[in-house]
């Protein structure tokens, strides 16, 4: 199980999310067409993906 939340800025959610002690998964990962990926994990377990798309 996963859920996903568009961000504006990858960069300032990851700052974000560090400064709150929450240390990421996987990424930023940027794919080819420019859309950035991050991952954490919440207390339950269930995998939490914040997505920029530069393209849109």
């Amino acid at each position: 199980m996963s859920i996903g939340f568009a961000v504006e800025d990858m960069a300032e959610t990851i700052a974000d999310l560090e400064a709150k002690g929450i240390e990421l998964l996987r990424g930023p990962i940027e794919t080819p067409n420019g859309t950035k990926l991050a991952f954490i994990e919440d207390p339950n377990g269930v995998e939490v993906e914040f997505i920029e798309n530069l393209t849109l």
